[in-house]
């Protein structure tokens, strides 16, 4: 069973992602705070992140950043509100993988791991 690490300050994204992740014959482990996202990652496996940007303590791109300081190849998905086009391209460039725009439709963040998992994504994914 496949492992997601899912950060979000939003108790009830969390738990409504969560639900449908676990639908999906996820196991996922949420965090509130990144910090602790960030312990946690260093002592157990994940085989995906999805995470907000705007967080409590560090942003989401000083998140990514020290992901992808310590694993290039995980693939991450960032989920966050209106996001510009300079934001888009700031957090495909840190090392994002794709990203999904609040709100969004379940079936997007199906679809995005779907790629992410069939090999489909051999190149950063947008969706929006």
């Amino acid at each position: 069973m496949k492992k997601i690490m899912l950060i979000d300050d939003e108790p009830d994204v969390l738990e409504i992602l969560k639900e449908f992740l676990e639908f999906l014959q996820f196991k996922v482990s949420i965090f509130e705070h990144p910090n602790e996202a960030l312990q946690q990652f260093l002592s157990e496996h994940y085989d995906i992140i999805i995470t907000d940007i705007n967080l409590p303590e560090i942003d989401g791109f000083e998140l990514i950043k020290k992901f992808r300081q310590i694993d290039t190849t995980i693939p991450i998905i960032v989920i966050s509100g209106y996001i510009d086009e300079v934001k888009k391209e700031q957090i495909l460039n840190i090392g994002a993988n794709g990203y999904l725009e609040k709100p969004f439709n379940l079936k997007q963040l199906q679809s995005t791991i779907e790629n992410i998992y069939s090999g489909e994504e051999s190149c950063k994914t947008q969706i929006a």
